[in-house]
């Protein structure tokens, strides 16, 4: 293996590193994936949503195979100051249908009605 070159060697195999040596791969470059872990994704240190549409693009058929624990039914965001909120929350079906709001959104005021600082 010493004397084999690589077009290009991409360092790990997380959920970047294989999109990024597949998509190089069926390009026609010559690829080498290095991990340090027992198994891909194994030093993955935090939770993440798949984006699935973006995999299915890469791999169209990754579902029968791959080891989803559980569907993202909604999301909510949040944005905060020292003064006010604001929150929404995001159903996602296979069809959307629309973004409610988590909280009335507050407009913070002041005593004497001027905007705060």
């Amino acid at each position: 293996m010493i004397d084999d070159r690589f077009d290009v060697i991409v360092v790990g195999a997380g959920m970047a590193g294989n999109a990024a040596a597949l998509t190089m791969a069926k390009r026609g470059l010559k690829v080498l994936q290095l991990e340090r872990g027992e198994h891909s994704g194994s030093k993955n240190v935090r939770s993440e949503i798949l984006n699935a549409d973006m995999l299915a693009e890469l791999i169209p058929d990754f579902r029968k195979d791959a080891p989803l624990e559980r569907h993202v039914t909604e999301q909510r965001f949040w944005m905060l100051d020292d003064c006010s909120r604001l929150g929404c929350a995001i159903a996602l079906t296979s069809s959307a249908t629309g973004v409610r709001t988590a909280s009335p959104l507050s407009a913070p005021s002041s005593t004497n009605g001027s905007p705060p600082r």
